[in-house]
């Protein structure tokens, strides 16, 4: 009965969905490209002691060269959102539009559960 309880009521942290957008900070400036990373806690309870990283990068379309990074932080989530960004060449640009090229994120979000559990997601999109 308690591990039930324990279930219905611990965090779940997983991702919600991405947005890319294309910045251009001044006339003349450098093209940004940014992406907006949706995370979602759909427990009961909070997710104590988070740490992420993430990372973005644009590989050849259907491409899955995704390394690994060390966390950094601590800090308790709930519905958030998280941004990282990465300048974009416009031959970048060129190769995203034909579909040769494809823009990738991908991360691992570590947390504490109310019980004390060590918990974690990785993410590609």
């Amino acid at each position: 009965m308690m591990r039930t309880a324990k279930r219905q009521l611990r965090a779940y942290v997983f991702g919600n969905g991405s947005r890319f957008s294309l910045v251009t900070p001044s006339p003349g400036g450098d093209m940004q490209i940014h992406v907006h990373y949706r995370f979602k806690n759909s427990g009961q309870t909070p997710a104590y002691n988070t740490s992420m990283w993430t990372k973005l990068d644009i590989f050849d379309a259907g491409a899955r060269q995704f390394s690994q990074h060390i966390g950094i932080g601590n800090f308790v989530i709930g519905p958030g959102a998280n941004s990282e960004g990465r300048p974009l060449t416009y031959p970048e640009l060129a190769d995203i539009r034909a579909e040769k090229k494809a823009i990738f994120i991908w991360g691992e979000i570590k947390y504490e559960d109310a019980f004390g559990k060590l918990r974690h997601f990785r993410f590609y999109d």
